[in-house]
């Protein structure tokens, strides 16, 4: 559990004393599925049978039984889905919204279309009750506006509560990040290794595969190949609008193969041969 998951079981104990005015909590979280587990049970440890699990996994009878409990003025938890900001709450204390950058949370289709977000904003408003938007990777909308708003707050809405943007430089614990090792390829080559993979890699991938762990192999690379040429001419196919080489985009053996522009997202299928110029 990070910093961020501190701050939010903080404000939410901060907060469960005030249960006794009939205040009810309210925690929106992005998954589309169902509640993990361990959520719903830490929840369940600290508030017991007052913790309402929404999302659109439960069937037509836990969902009216779900809604019914909301709709009582219990005081109570209600960990869901995107949905749930429409939750019949009538007495907010907090909103909390998980990972808000996440594009979960924009519902596109079927109707209606919105965005939990801005509902939560509004539903805070509302109620003048605090919301959380906690996010490591906080979304450019988000982190624009709360600057904006947080420097001109004199100018805005009386009746809310004053914007405060919490920063968590250092990890839980103060946990050192990972070790990161950069490997100069050319001196890879130099010493005899002509494979794409560096020997360190290689050395660690084959530990991982003693001891039967796995592994994941990033490449910061859009596409199979970022350009493609032919063998016979040497020319290389550019994009007909920005003059910059077309990446070639083969996912699977079924696929099509395309030929791909990073700039204008101009496409074309991957011609056999290299067309007359």
């Amino acid at each position: 559990m990070g910093s961020l998951d501190r701050v939010k079981r903080k404000s939410i104990s901060k907060r469960s004393p005030r249960f006794s005015n009939g205040e009810i909590l309210s925690w929106f979280w992005c998954q589309k599925s169902a509640s993990p587990p361990e959520l719903t049970d830490r929840f369940r440890a600290r508030f017991g049978n007052q913790v309402c699990v929404y999302h659109s996994a439960l069937s037509e009878g836990e969902r009216y039984d779900t809604w019914r409990q909301m709709l009582c003025s219990h005081p109570q938890v209600v960990i869901g889905t995107r949905s749930a900001v429409f939750a019949p709450l009538p007495r907010l204390g907090l909103i909390i919204l998980d990972e808000e950058h996440d594009t979960s949370f924009k519902q596109d289709s079927p109707a209606p279309c919105y965005h939990a977000r801005t509902i939560a904003q509004w539903r805070a408003a509302l109620s003048h009750c605090p919301l959380i938007l906690g996010s490591a990777t906080p979304c450019l909308e988000t982190w624009i506006s709360t600057q904006a708003v947080t420097q001109n707050y004199g100018e805005t809405q009386g009746g809310s509560l004053p914007p405060y943007y919490l920063a968590l430089p250092e990890r839980i614990y103060a946990r050192p990040l990972p070790p990161v090792e950069i490997i100069d390829m050319r001196e890879e080559l130099h010493q005899g290794n002509h494979s794409i993979f560096s020997r360190a890699l290689q050395s660690a991938l084959r530990d991982l595969s003693t001891k039967q762990q796995q592994g994941i192999l990033f490449i910061h690379r859009r596409g199979h190949s970022t350009f493609v040429s032919c063998r016979s001419c040497g020319n290389v196919l550019d994009c007909p609008n920005c003059d910059v080489s077309l990446s070639y985009h083969w996912t699977h053996e079924q696929a099509q193969p395309l030929l791909r522009c990073h700039y204008c997202n101009f496409s074309q299928r991957h011609p056999p041969r290299m067309p007359q110029l």
